[in-house]
C-alpha cells in the first residue's frame, strides 16, 4: 500500500483555464463555484495506491463554442494559487480524439435538452 500525497492543488477563487486550439486561438474560461476535491484508493497491479483529485467547473460562453467543437486542443494551461501555473501539450493526435468526445457529448447535451424542454411541457402521466 503507498500514498502519493496529502495534498490537493489550491486554486485562486477566480481561477481560468486556457485552452489553444489548432489555429492558434486561445480560449479563455473562468471558473465559478467552489474548488472539487475527492480521494479515492485504486488498485495498480497489486499494490493499493492514495489519489487525491481536485477540480474546478469553467464556464464556456456561446461565442467560443463553435471554436472548441471545430478545432483540435493543442496544450491546456489551468491556473493555479501563488502564481503556479500547469502546462499540458496534447498531441494532434489525442487531440482528434478529444474533439470527437467533445462533439459526442456535446450532441448528448442537447438530446438531453430537448428531452427535458419536452417534459416541461407536457402532462406527467404523458407516454406513462
Amino acid at each position: 500500500y503507498t500514498k502519493t500525497s496529502d495534498d490537493y492543488q489550491n486554486y485562486p477563487p477566480e481561477s481560468r483555464l486556457l485552452l489553444k486550439l489548432s489555429n492558434d486561438s486561445i480560449l479563455e474560461l473562468k471558473s465559478f463555484g467552489e474548488v472539487k476535491k475527492y480521494y479515492e484508493c485504486i488498485s495498480i497491479g497489486t499494490k493499493l495506491q492514495d489519489v487525491y483529485h481536485t477540480g474546478r467547473d469553467y464556464t464556456l460562453p456561446d461565442k467560443e463554442l463553435d471554436l472548441l467543437l471545430t478545432y483540435p486542443i493543442t496544450k491546456v494551461r489551468i491556473e493555479l494559487t501563488n502564481g503556479n501555473r500547469l502546462d499540458y501539450e496534447i498531441s494532434e493526435k489525442h487531440g482528434k480524439k478529444v474533439l470527437k468526445q467533445l462533439k459526442e457529448s456535446y450532441k448528448n447535451v442537447l438530446a438531453t435538452q430537448k428531452k427535458r424542454l419536452k417534459n416541461v411541457n407536457s402532462d406527467l402521466k404523458d407516454d406513462f
